[in-house]
């Protein structure tokens, strides 16, 4: 297994990371699809909050503003933490970029979380029909599941 501080050092002087085959045509669409999404989710929860506290509390309409916050949120933090990590590729220390790594890597983490509560109150709030609710429960709790034994035995090869 190579040298994590090795790849980290490569990952610093070149351009563009690997999976852009140095293409910066690729580079630059994939920073800028980051940027634009970063921007237009953080729109997206200014305005949903805005709406949110002038419903009505659990009304159908505050349910809809709080999945589109939280789904704003997702998008919003996700594909900011994304942009930033590759806007330092090959700009910076080794040290920086390891710890926008670590930052970039907690965030995917704990973004489930308002992603996985979005899902949940459209699924269970906001869609209007009934007779799929139980099959979408159960085709999510199925890959719930499966999602928990992946995370279980990529833990137990470390």
């Amino acid at each position: 297994m190579p040298d994590t501080s090795a790849i980290i050092e490569h990952m610093v002087t070149s351009p563009y990371p690997p999976s852009f085959q140095g293409s910066g045509w690729w580079y630059a669409a994939a920073l800028f699809s980051l940027m634009l999404i970063s921007m237009i989710g953080g729109g997206t929860v200014f305005t949903a909050l805005r709406n949110l506290v002038r419903q009505r509390l659990f009304s159908i309409d505050w349910w809809l503003h709080l999945a589109f916050t939280l789904a704003g949120i997702g998008a919003s933090v996700r594909c900011a933490a994304d942009a930033a990590y590759m806007m330092a590729w090959g700009e910076t220390s080794t040290e920086t970029l390891e710890m926008l790594l670590a930052l970039k890597n907690g965030v995917n983490s704990v973004i489930a979380l308002p992603v996985i509560a979005w899902m949940t109150i459209y699924t269970l709030k906001i869609s209007t029909l009934n007779k799929n609710k139980h099959r979408v429960l159960r085709f999510c709790s199925s890959a719930g599941i499966l999602a928990a034994i992946s995370a279980i035995i990529a833990f137990h090869k470390v």
